[in-house]
């Protein structure tokens, strides 16, 4: 049933075309004798259309109109001045001139009314192919991110066998990391193996990362600004839940590279070998800024612990 709202101050006028329009039992009809009550109708009960008079006590019926049309209600103006006739076609406003029948007002609203109704489908129809072409942009980005995901880790693969970084344990390594990353619900991750000659972790496994994030980290020394450094000091985990708030990163180039990275959260956690030397850490990122939970770091502590043992187990040094 379509809601048609009539705004006259004449009562009498509003009775008339109440009557009008609900005698078919098509419609129905709220009334109001000013602006301000009619504005409180359409902010409770949107109509479908409205029939205004021009000349409102206290405003325009001309002004309320074009509020209304800026709601996207379309509006039936009825005057008898020829010069707000004028102003209202001028503005491209319906209007109908005084005196005028019922069955006039009759006709007009429900070709208002219909063409309303055919605006709406084809609005409809707009919304529904831009919900498609918003779906395809979506799925075409998240294809292409793939694709520059997939370009990266062979880049960075290329990288890894051009340093030499390269070893029999080398899809041990992935897996592990790719192990890390599930257990602590991370996007990216890396394992560092220590070199105790130079004191310094190199990477030899990550995924997610690209060349400027691991050219910056291929050698880190335990007094680097960095949780992976952190951690290869000190024997124990290093977290960095927002790194725009850690004294590791704040104001250093280390925090640059990893916003630059996109990454937001860090932790690290060393590789302990059987006689309590860091042998290896690993490190998993996070885009958004992250809280650590038991079980994240209950599974993560299992997976290190594995990691420990492969680096042992791989005579690396």
């Amino acid at each position: 049933m379509r809601h048609i709202l009539v705004v006259d101050d004449e009562p009498a006028i509003r009775n008339v075309l109440q009557m009008t329009f609900e005698a078919d039992g098509t419609s129905r009809v709220s009334t109001a004798g000013s602006a301000e009550d009619a504005v409180e109708i359409v902010l409770h009960d949107r109509p479908d259309a409205a029939i205004i008079d021009a000349i409102l006590p206290c405003s325009s019926g001309l002004t309320l109109a074009r509020h209304m049309i800026g709601r996207g209600i379309p509006v039936l103006v009825m005057t008898g001045q020829p010069e707000y006739q004028r102003e209202l076609e001028a503005s491209g406003i319906c209007c109908l001139a005084k005196p005028v029948s019922m069955r006039r007002v009759l006709v007009e609203t429900r070709l208002l009314l219909d063409e309303a109704t055919r605006r709406m489908a084809q609005l409809r129809v707009g919304l529904m192919e831009l919900n498609e072409a918003r779906s395809e942009l979506s799925r075409l980005l998240e294809d292409s991110r793939v694709l520059v995901a997939r370009v990266q880790a062979e880049r960075e693969e290329r990288r890894i066998a051009k340093g030499g970084l390269r070893s029999p344990f080398a899809s041990v390594w992935d897996h592990f990391v790719d192990e890390a990353i599930a257990a602590a619900g991370a996007d990216h991750g890396m394992l560092q193996v220590a070199d105790l000659a130079t004191e310094t972790l190199r990477i030899v496994a990550s995924r997610g990362l690209a060349a400027p994030f691991l050219d910056f980290f291929a050698a880190v020394r335990a007094l680097d600004d960095s949780t992976c450094g952190a951690a290869f000091k000190r024997g124990c985990r290093i977290l960095a839940p927002d790194i725009s708030h850690s004294t590791l990163f704040v104001g250093k180039e280390s925090g640059r590279v990893l916003r630059e990275a996109g990454i937001q959260a860090v932790q690290s956690t060393p590789a302990l070998a059987r006689d309590g030397r860091v042998i290896g850490v690993v490190e998993t990122h996070w885009r958004t800024v992250w809280q650590p939970t038991e079980p994240e770091l209950t599974g993560l502590d299992r997976v290190v612990a594995q990691i420990a043992d492969a680096i042992e187990a791989s005579e690396l040094p």
